[in-house]
């Protein structure tokens, strides 16, 4: 058995320092006229404290002599703070004054210096428990105290208080890099990176803040500063704009593969993220988004941008700035309320735009699924449009999302199920047999790809550790064995089969029939004074160039005009001839803008089968500069490089070998071709892989203006308005149509365009109040909202039949008004479309 007495010992240690005898050290602490000596006992300090034993035991190897008093002098101490440290030196006690604040920061400073660590963390705790808002308001203070050694620091939320302070600059690195390190800091990327370019700014004060005039050696000196921040910085948090904006001015600093990794996540988002580069974005803390035992906020933003469908092709979109424009109110939550269906209905059902969050027992798996609609005790299957099912595995960097494929079966309701995705896609419930009811607990929970689009996991059975729950087109007619008047013969023998069809509706449905029935019409024009119909079409090629050798302008006009009305087929068909010809002479206009027409109609035939290259820059430019030519734009800028390369045969096709000659060179030779390249209409993915390498080609504010254009999502290119334009309106409405009903709920838009040649002019408004999205009523067309659009008829006698007589366009259930027009607009004309999903993509 044993027995602490340490009270009495620690009284007896007072008793010790209070006696004037027995004492063989004396501390000189202050400065004058605030002077004071303390009598002590070297025995005592040395084992209380490393920093006086270090002192003594430096002053014996100076060959001391031990008959002298030992003494040693703290002139940067206070006496009344000294003497309450060492009083704790020896009895172990320590008291505060409770009205001065400053007492406990000064003693905390003294405390590190002498190494107490036990006093430290003592007065950490105290200062954090009890002064909190003083000391983030006196961080300048606190800084010079024990910010230096990290203690304090690690347990400040407020950030702003400290970057914010005069005395920031003057951190050490160490406590920088002990900020920035943090998952838990509480402030955006972009700040903490201003931050760290202002700290290591007024760590080289001969460097001018403006970036631009930094010479080589300046990017260097702030490299070598920044180099045990730079790998902290979370720059993949950062969103376009504040990556072009604050961080590409100093690509200098960052590692070359960064910056590229960097670049093409802005650029080309559906490429594959280097992990060796990326940290997962910080912990930032928002109260009120949602209460969950399961998901965090990183989590929580994803399912927001899945919910409304922003950058879900976007592999980086987990990294950027957190997107929350919900709030999750929590319904239920298995490990309080219980694992059974009964309890699900009881708490969810008849509850629209539902999340379902499940945790995997015995796996760092999450599972879950958007219920855009509401939940029911019964009626078997139910139709979704927008459902999905997700599944994250190590935190966020392994997601899969699966939208629902087959709408007609989203989702399933029954007693037996709690939240039912598909039939077996995404599902909790019990399993059926004699005496089973909605009261027994989960024990059949599927996870097995059918309705919906892709697998979320590999395993079909699953243990739940917890989850939360916050037209006919001609058909007729086809078929029809009358009024018929073509046959078409398809395929070889034997396997042919003859179809009848109308020439009429072929031509209006399929330009190349249109085309090839045109060819096969029987010309019954043979009346004037020079026929050609029995001339074969090569000798009339020979009659119209010695036609115009002989001036024979009259002959010329009508031989051009007669190959285009009536032999356009065989033009195509032997285009390289056609365009050589034709462009011999000025006088062969009309032959000339024929080739330029089908160059833009036709433009793959023309770049795979003519030698372009041999092209005159005019009518190189003439095509390129169409608005009508049929071709992606970046298939134009590869040609027009590949034809500036064939002027030029001394340069080799691949730009990372030029030296700023050979890009001279060429910027010369297609100095007029450049003008017309529709740069912005590239993807960012086309402008990174195929534009960017022949950026020394461009105007610099061109260059940097495409760039602003993929980076900055609130850059516009100059437009000029063009008088007299037309407005059109319109609104998407993802649900369906009925004849009646009243409200119906949605996740709608509706928008305007002032001038469909001007789709930078437009304004989108998505649905407010989402129960009353749309209207239904046998005397409206498209309704939504109230009066945010709408096309009806009024009267007192009126019939669904009458045409539209009241349309309106009022802000009221929408985010924004899209027009000015307000009531009573007269339409020209309407259209409503189907959306079908294209397959082919």
């Amino acid at each position: 058995m044993s027995t602490q007495f340490f009270s009495k010992l620690s009284q007896n240690f007072i008793e010790l320092l209070e006696d004037d005898e027995y004492y063989d050290i004396t501390i000189e602490v202050g400065e004058n006229p605030y002077v004071k000596i303390f009598r002590a006992h070297m025995s005592i300090l040395c084992y209380r404290s490393s920093y006086f034993r270090e002192i003594i035991a430096s002053k014996n190897k100076k060959n001391r002599n031990y008959n002298d008093l030992f003494h040693i002098k703290l002139q940067n101490i206070s006496p009344e703070i000294f003497q309450i440290i060492l009083k704790y030196i020896y009895g172990g006690i320590f008291s505060l004054n409770e009205n001065i604040t400053l007492q406990p920061i000064k003693i905390l400073e003294i405390a590190e210096l002498f190494q107490l660590q036990e006093l430290v963390d003592h007065l950490q705790k105290y200062l954090i428990e009890n002064k909190p808002g003083w000391t983030k308001e006196h961080f300048e203070l606190t800084n010079q105290t024990s910010i230096q050694s990290n203690n304090l620091l690690n347990n400040v939320n407020s950030p702003e208080n400290i970057f914010n302070s005069p005395e920031f600059v003057s951190l050490p690195e160490e406590s920088l890099v002990s900020i920035i390190k943090r998952d838990d800091l509480q402030m955006k990327e972009s700040e903490v990176w201003k931050c760290v370019l202002k700290w290591g700014l007024e760590q080289n004060p001969t460097l001018n803040p403006d970036p631009d005039t930094w010479s080589d050696n300046d990017f260097n000196v702030m490299k070598n500063t920044l180099q045990n921040c730079l790998p902290l910085i979370r720059f993949f948090s950062l969103s376009s704009k504040e990556f072009f904006r604050n961080v590409d001015p100093y690509k200098k600093l960052l590692n070359h593969q960064l910056y590229k990794d960097l670049l093409n996540s802005y650029i080309d988002s559906e490429g594959e993220p280097n992990y060796d580069n990326i940290s997962l974005p910080r912990s930032i803390k928002i109260d009120g988004i949602i209460d969950s035992r399961i998901v965090n906020l990183n989590i929580i933003s994803i399912i927001s941008r899945w919910v409304d469908k922003v950058d879900v092709n976007n592999n980086f979109s987990y990294l950027r700035e957190m997107y929350f424009p919900y709030k999750f109110k929590l319904l239920l939550r298995g490990s309080q309320d219980g694992f059974t269906p009964i309890k699900f209905h009881e708490l969810c059902d008849d509850k629209p735009n539902t999340i379902t969050f499940i945790r995997v027992k015995g796996a760092e798996e999450i599972l879950g699924g958007y219920n855009p609609s509401i939940w029911k005790y019964y009626g078997d299957w139910t139709q979704s449009l927008d459902s999905f099912i997700f599944s994250f595995k190590d935190n966020i960097k392994n997601s899969t999302l699966s939208y629902v494929k087959n709408t007609d079966k989203a989702l399933f309701f029954s007693d037996l199920c709690g939240p039912s995705f598909g039939s077996s896609d995404l599902k909790l419930s019990v399993t059926i047999r004699y005496g089973v009811n909605s009261l027994n607990h989960y024990d059949l929970n599927i996870c097995k790809q059918e309705y919906y689009e892709k697998k979320i996991r590999d395993d079909n059975k699953f243990y739940i550790e917890d989850y939360e729950k916050l037209s006919q087109n001609f058909i007729e007619l086809l078929e029809d064995d009358e009024y018929y008047d073509s046959t078409i013969e398809v395929g070889e023998d034997p396997n042919v089969k003859i179809f009848r069809a109308h020439t009429g509706i072929l031509c209006y449905r399929s330009p190349y029939l249109r085309r090839y029935l045109a060819s096969n019409k029987k010309n019954n024009d043979n009346g004037g004074i020079f026929s050609l119909n029995e001339n074969d079409t090569s000798d009339i090629i020979k009659i119209l160039i010695a036609a115009d050798v002989l001036h024979l302008n009259e002959m010329v006009d009508y031989l051009q005009k007669y190959l285009i009305e009536n032999k356009t087929e065989w033009m195509e068909q032997h285009f390289e001839l056609i365009h050589r010809i034709s462009f011999q002479s000025n006088n062969i206009s009309e032959l000339q803008q024929f080739c330029i027409d089908f160059m833009a109609k036709s433009p793959e035939k023309i770049f795979k089968s003519l030698d372009f290259t041999s092209l005159p820059e005019k009518y190189l430019i003439s095509l390129i500069k169409r608005d009508d030519l049929q071709m992606k734009e970046i298939e134009v800028w590869e040609h027009v490089l590949k034809w500036g390369l064939a002027q030029n045969k001394t340069l080799i096709s691949d730009p990372n070998t030029w030296t700023d000659d050979d890009f001279k060179m060429m910027k010369n030779t297609l100095l007029n071709c450049l003008p017309s390249i529709r740069f912005f209409s590239l993807s960012s993915k086309e402008f990174l892989h195929k534009a960017s390498p022949y950026k020394k080609l461009l105007n610099h504010q061109i260059y940097k203006d495409l760039l602003n254009s993929y980076m900055d999502p609130d850059f516009k290119p100059v437009f000029i308005k063009v008088k007299g334009t037309e407005e059109i309106l319109g609104g998407y409405n993802p649900s369906i149509w009925k004849s009646s009903g009243g409200w119906s709920q949605s996740c709608s838009f509706i928008f305007s365009f002032k001038n469909k040649n001007r789709p930078d002019d437009s304004i989108l408004s998505h649905v407010a109040n989402m129960n009353k999205a749309l209207y239904y009523s046998n005397h409206h067309g498209p309704s939504f909202g109230s009066s945010d659009l709408k096309l009806s008829i009024i009267g007192v006698y009126i019939a669904s039949s009458d045409h539209y007589s009241y349309n309106v366009c009022k802000q009221e259930y929408y985010e924004k008004k899209i027009s000015d027009i307000g009531y009573m607009f007269c339409i020209e004309d309407y259209e409503v479309f189907q959306i079908i999903r294209n397959l082919l993509k």
